[in-house]
């Protein structure tokens, strides 16, 4: 490791520079460094090495790295050479719709919010005490959806609108037991991507789908069904008889809609719609190439514990106020496990946040506003399209259902949108295929990207970005009048909202100042019909809601932005992240989310790519994940790189699916059985099950350490049927299991493959590799080791690495062409679990695309020497903690000599049977110290699991160590008998200020309460609420906003 205080000679001081953020990234260092190896007694951090990991799998003893990422490069490096990729995408006007659309982003939400790292770095608020602020935030989100849907209850947010498609289909299956068809029906003008995801989740589940239309439906042959309105062509229904004539013959309903368009319509569960669900990446969220964005699931009461995914409810503390808490979890992978039936982990907190605050700061009467004035030039464009034509505006007359087409007569030359009632997206039937490449031709001299649908039709989407210019230039697109293409007075070569943006990014989009423009005459022409055009549609008629959204106080309260940003700061303040303290979580891995990692995700050249723009468009996104795959690939020993998956557990599922698909392919399609170890992640068997594995669970030793007996029995009895094995490495017990080359091979000799579980690759990078070690995929957190934040539960990034004989089976990329809409009565019917076929996993081709530049930074500027020294040093931060902590805490696992991996787990199972006390009280009582707890009683009940990860110097780990130790010392006057079992500082915790000021009758000081040790008196995080009763907020489930007086 280079001293970096080695600056006696230039090339001292450049070989400093280029390893700057090393020396920001990891915590300890010089001195520390010298004396954490004495606490643990190890003579260097290579001998640490060689007796923690197991020298079968350990690539390189000495201090050469085992990687080929190059040398690391500053942040101003790293920055400009992204730059310079960015550069290389092409931010065109995008009206691809297929429920992705432009949309602004507030000022106060960019900076408060996104770019601010107390939203940022929290955790998942599984410790609701010091997690009010988030939880209070993905209420409102909750609420926001329950209001725009119509429906009872809404979950906290789901990784894409695909995938909330899929759980649909499979929670309506669980739902809808009376009803005993095997199928599942799917609307043709479904988002095709949409449509993909929802086969391939199918497929494993032996559901037949059928995507057709619902005139040629027979009810009898499904349990559900999934319409979307409006349409993926624009199409708006009234969908209320279609929906009752399904439910009355026993078959139930999902209605994909659009959070934006359901401010003006009437709401799906007006309709009768059992479940809705949607996107609501419009509400404030950029583009981003596909994600991240959050997705909603709104449904009745009477299904809410069938629903998968995060739902916040209420309940009450110890002192009887209310408070928030994630509800119901027993319905959560983690504890269903194999009996799982969905792997909804992560989702996508920090988007869902933001999503509700677009919602607050705007208000209804705002989003009422957008909403019509998007409205309004879909409006104006078919009337500016039907006057260059001659022909009436209005053309045929529509029923309220809108189902009859208002086409144009046979070969008109611009003929009216083929859907005669729409919210903001229009389609056109051109005469022939002539006239619609001449459309899609001049769409292009003007970097405009529209959706081809087939030869002969166009669709344009509009969203609450476009302008008057914008609409001009699509009347001239789209009509050919004029073609001279001189500019109109006062245009620019980008729309005004999107240059602006543009010019403070940092990031040069390529020129556009040559590019043609809309005429004055037809900017004119605009202005005068607009000037006619009444506010109210015509268009929608007998379809809008009457009545009022967003009633709750929250929608109302905040419309000056001063205001807005204090309740933004109101809600920051009653959480823990990572700008307060350590995070120490076991298996969670809270490490660093650099400034210089986080700044390219707001740049325009990555943040406004549609995920469907043509590859020409986004060549900077190409290179950038070639890159980045590439350097996956090496660290990892793998052929192949998919980034399709958007989390952890979609990972999981993606790669159990190449295996089984590969297996398949070598006609062993008995091959089903995955042995998984007692001792895994819960997404582990969920994600298997969703695969269509079947599961087997193989023991653990009294060391934590895989069973190798009983693992070979199992083997033995499912040789001919087994498929994967499925395991964590380090295990979830905090070790390097020596065995674990042999145990690949074992299953290898049996037929069956390797699934590595990468959740603890921070502990591997650089010391070994998951392919050398003998497995065949893994999947890799990005937002764990790869330093993509936390959000507070989202978002998250799970890519896998595969072997070469694997790559064939990686997910392929959906697309706007899967399953048209408009193939008259025909069905499509797709097969079940049988044969090889494509497999998509999420909406978009590269998942969560936006956040992948932080791993991208990350690893840039980490090169390979100093990843691999982040590796080593968060091994030493783990086996300091357990030397720090010796003769207070016991740790329950260790390898052979004694060393645990980047983690450890500590056993307090002996204080509940002996004085009462619980890991649960430990964990309460670390909030009074400043500190969010480790992992609690995972994967050993009444445990406590601790992460430190490389970040966190000796500084902070001793300031941990000193408040466990102490927490200890107050077990032990518990049992001494100083403190009452039942009342007592633990007990209690957390202990608010409202608490601590007011009346007191511990038998303890008000001072041994809130300030136990001296450095909390320079700054405290006060947990806004006292312990909270989960028990009562289950019982009696409430899943929406109470006012805000009850909480303050």
């Amino acid at each position: 490791m280079a001293d970096r205080n080695d600056s006696g000679t230039l090339a001292g001081l450049l070989a400093q520079g280029s390893n700057e953020f090393v020396a920001r990234h990891v915590g300890p260092a010089g001195d520390d460094v010298t004396q954490m190896l004495a606490t643990v007694g190890a003579s260097s951090l290579d001998a640490l090495v060689a007796e923690t990991v197991p020298a079968s799998i350990l690539l390189d003893p000495g201090n050469r790295p085992a990687l080929s990422l190059g040398e690391a490069a500053t942040e101003a490096g790293a920055l400009a050479e992204l730059q310079a990729l960015a550069s290389r995408n092409q931010v065109w006007r995008s009206y691809l719709g297929a429920g992705y659309h432009n949309t602004f982003t507030p000022e106060p939400i960019r900076r408060n919010v996104l770019e601010n790292p107390g939203w940022y770095t929290a955790y998942t608020p599984y410790q609701a005490e010091i997690s009010q602020g988030r939880l209070e935030a993905l209420m409102v989100f909750q609420q926001m959806v329950i209001d725009l849907t119509g429906m009872e209850v809404a979950n906290a947010s789901l990784l894409d609108e695909a995938t909330a498609a899929a759980e649909a289909m499979t929670m309506l299956r669980r739902a809808n037991t009376a009803n005993k068809a095997a199928g599942y029906f799917v609307e043709a003008g479904t988002h095709p991507q949409v449509i993909e995801v929802i086969r391939t989740r199918a497929r494993w589940l032996d559901i037949p789908v059928t995507v057709g239309t619902l005139d040629a439906l027979d009810p009898a042959t499904v349990y559900g069904a999934h319409l979307q309105n409006p349409d993926t062509e624009g199409r708006v229904r009234d969908l209320t008889d279609d929906i009752a004539r399904l439910q009355a013959a026993g078959v139930k309903v999902c209605v994909g809609t659009d959070l934006l368009a359901s401010v003006l319509l009437k709401p799906a569960g007006a309709q009768g719609a059992d479940v809705v669900i949607g996107s609501a990446q419009r509400f404030g969220i950029p583009l981003g190439f596909g994600g991240p964005h959050a997705a909603f699931m709104a449904t009745r009461q009477k299904l809410i514990r069938s629903m998968p995914g995060r739902i916040i409810g209420t309940s009450v503390d110890a002192a009887g106020h209310t408070a928030y808490r994630m509800a119901l979890q027993t319905r959560e992978q983690h504890i269903r496990r194999d009996k799982a039936t969905s792997n909804i982990c992560t989702a996508q907190a920090l988007l869902a946040n933001m999503s509700a605050f677009y919602a607050i700061y705007h208000g209804p009467e705002g989003l009422r506003r957008i909403a019509q004035r998007t409205h309004g030039l879909a409006r104006l464009l078919a009337a500016a399209v039907a006057e260059a034509s001659g022909q009436a505006a209005t053309g045929a007359t529509s029923t309220a259902a809108g189902r009859q087409d208002a086409s144009g007569p046979a070969g008109a030359a611009f003929p009216r949108p083929q859907h005669g009632v729409y919210f903001d997206t229009l389609t056109w039937r051109f005469a022939d295929r002539a006239a619609a490449d001449a459309v899609m031709a001049r769409a292009e001299a003007r970097r405009i990207n529209l959706r081809r649908l087939d030869e002969q039709r166009v669709l344009v989407a509009l969203d609450e970005t476009v302008t008057l210019d914008d609409v001009a230039d699509l009347v001239e697109v789209l009509t050919g009048i004029p073609q001279d293409g001189s500019a109109a007075s006062g245009s620019t070569g980008t729309s005004n909202a999107k240059a602006a943006s543009s010019a403070t990014a940092g990031v040069t989009e390529a020129s556009s100042t040559t590019t043609p423009r809309a005429t004055g005459a037809t900017l004119q022409a605009l202005k005068d019909l607009a000037a006619g055009q009444a506010a109210d549609s015509d268009v929608l008629a007998g379809l809008l809601r009457t009545d009022t959204v967003l009633t709750h106080e929250v929608f109302h309260r905040f419309h000056s932005e001063t205001e807005f940003v204090r309740y933004l700061k109101r809600l920051e303040n009653r959480d823990i992240s990572l700008v307060h303290s350590m995070i120490p979580l076991g298996s969670c891995t809270m490490k660093l989310n650099a400034a210089a990692e986080m700044a390219p995700i707001t740049w325009p050249a990555f943040a406004h790519i549609h995920p469907f723009a043509p590859e020409s468009q986004t060549q900077g996104y190409a290179a950038m994940l070639a890159q980045l795959g590439g350097w996956l690939a090496d660290i990892t020993g793998f052929a192949g790189v998919s980034f399709q998956p958007n989390s952890g557990a979609q990972g999981e599922y993606a790669g159990l699916q190449a295996i089984h698909e590969y297996l398949l392919a070598q006609g062993q399609p008995q091959r089903k059985v995955c042995l998984i170890p007692a001792s895994a992640h819960g997404t582990n068997p969920a994600s298997a099950q969703l695969a269509g594995l079947k599961i087997v669970v193989v023991a653990c030793d009294e060391k934590g350490n895989i069973d190798v007996a009983d693992l070979d029995a199992k083997i033995e009895a499912h040789r001919d049927t087994l498929a994967c094995l499925m395991v964590t490495y380090p295990s979830t017990h905090g070790v390097f299991e020596a065995s674990i080359r042999d145990i690949c091979k074992k299953v290898h000799a049996a037929g069956g493959q390797v699934y590595m579980d990468g959740a603890n690759m921070n502990a591997q990078v650089g010391l070994t590799k998951p392919g050398e070690i003998g497995a065949d995929v893994c999947h890799l957190n990005l937002h764990k080791t790869f330093c993509i934040p936390h959000g507070g539960g989202g978002p998250g990034m799970g890519p896998i690495a595969v072997a070469a004989h694997l790559v064939p089976y990686l997910p392929v990329a959906p697309s706007l062409t899967a399953a048209p809409a408009g193939t008259g009565g025909a069905s499509d019917t797709s097969s079940t679990g049988t044969g090889t076929q494509p497999s998509t996993v999420s909406a978009a081709a590269f998942g969560s695309a936006l956040i992948t530049p932080i791993s991208w930074m990350y690893i840039r500027m980490m090169g390979s020497a100093g990843i691999r020294q982040a590796t080593v040093m968060a091994i030493l931060n783990a086996n300091y903690i357990v030397h720090r902590l010796k003769g207070h805490y016991e740790v329950l696992y260790t390898g052979e000599n004694g060393r645990v991996a980047h983690e450890c787990i500590l056993d307090l199972r002996h204080f509940k049977a002996q004085y009462g006390v619980s890991a649960e009280d430990v964990a309460k009582r670390l909030m009074d110290y400043g500190f969010h707890a480790p992992t609690l009683s995972f994967p050993v009940p009444d445990t406590l699991m601790v992460e430190p990860t490389e970040s966190e110097n000796r500084a902070e780990l001793d300031r941990f160590c000193d408040a466990m130790i102490a927490i200890r010392q107050e077990i032990a006057d518990v049992a001494a008998g100083k403190w009452p079992a039942d009342d007592n500082p633990l007990k209690n915790a957390p202990h608010t200020a409202t608490e601590v000021a007011g009346e007191w009758n511990h038998p303890y000081s008000r001072e041994q309460a809130a300030f136990p040790v001296p450095w909390l008196k320079g700054g405290k995080v006060w947990p806004t609420v006292k312990r909270i009763d989960n028990a009562a907020g289950d019982r009696n489930p409430v899943c929406t906003c109470p006012p805000l007086s009850d909480y303050q």
